[in-house]
């Protein structure tokens, strides 16, 4: 597969403009400042990326993980409101 191949929706990234292709993907990960570079969650998404290309699998799989690597140390937080609103009623 080439690095051109584009994904079926491009991937918002913070300070740039949308990451449309795997090429876009790669660029942006090789960009990142080396402690960020070196994070797990980037260092899969780039595997992810390799395999993509280099084996023919499907672009989303290097989505998820460049998702995953953008939102590393997010956490959900649970809003319990919209239960206890149920609970009431």
């Amino acid at each position: 597969m080439s690095w051109d191949k584009r994904f079926v929706d491009p991937i918002a990234a913070p300070g740039r403009k949308p990451l449309v292709t795997l090429r876009d993907a790669a660029t942006y990960i090789t960009k990142l400042p080396k402690a960020e570079h070196d994070a797990e969650e980037w260092q899969a998404a780039m595997q992810a990326l390799l395999l993509v290309v280099e084996h023919g699998g499907p672009p989303r799989c290097a989505r998820i993980g460049i998702i995953r690597a953008l939102n590393r140390g997010y956490v959900r937080e649970l809003n319990t409101s919209r239960k206890e609103l149920a609970r009431n009623q």
